[in-house]
């Protein structure tokens, strides 16, 4: 059983799911809005590229980060770049901004790694399997609802309101990180302890029946 509370560690698959859902839900909103700007095909694709380049860049240096001040400070500045990006798509007045939101979100998107790391803080080997499962359904479901949903939202109410939208559930899932998500360093520790003293449980037994029985 993972080191932290089952409400924990959903809430750290929300955060892969947004992470990839705020990055995809703009997919089929770019065609119009990069149109309204005078831009073509090239200019929408360029928009996909730097999303993932950004994505791509930061992977290693925000786990590096990670690595250093803690998995859950590194969460609440995706969350909150997510947020920021989503909002800049929506306020959007030129194609520039738009290219500046999506390397934003990019960056900001490049937390599957820390999260895959915070899970291997919680979880002993034995079990980790069965939530990496979790986590890699968590990516592709953001990915594919993503789209599903942006183009909904902007076929009722249009592209700003779908922007605002995927900003409100980056801000709902950034609350539960900040309410759910302890340091996994602590729970990092827990599971070695336990790991070590079943360990030595272990050697105290094998210690015993190794030992020569007590003549009478």
């Amino acid at each position: 059983m993972a080191r932290i509370s089952r409400v924990a560690i959903w809430t750290i698959y929300f955060v892969v799911f947004v992470d990839f859902f705020q990055v995809s839900f703009v997919f089929p909103l770019m065609p119009q809005v990069v149109e309204g700007f005078g831009k073509g095909a090239s200019e929408i694709g360029l928009l996909g590229s730097v999303a993932a380049a950004g994505e791509g860049l930061a992977a290693p240096y925000l786990g590096s980060l990670a690595d250093r001040i803690g998995r859950r400070p590194v969460f609440i500045l995706a969350l909150v770049g997510s947020i920021v990006s989503s909002a800049v798509i929506g306020f959007a007045n030129s194609y520039y901004f738009l290219l500046v939101a999506r390397l934003i979100g990019g960056v900001c998107g490049g937390t599957a790694g820390v999260a895959a790391a915070y899970i291997a803080d919680v979880t002993t080997p034995e079990e980790r399997a069965d939530y990496m499962t979790y986590f890699q359904a968590a990516i592709f479901l953001g990915l594919s609802v993503g789209p599903a949903v942006g183009g909904f939202i902007d076929h009722i109410a249009g592209y700003k309101a779908a922007c605002f939208s995927a900003a409100g559930i980056c801000a709902l899932n950034l609350l539960g990180v900040i309410l759910f998500v302890k340091d996994s360093r602590a729970a990092q520790a827990a599971v070695a302890l336990t790991q070590g003293a079943d360990a030595g449980g272990q050697d105290e037994e094998h210690a015993a029946e190794s030992r020569p029985p007590r003549l009478p």
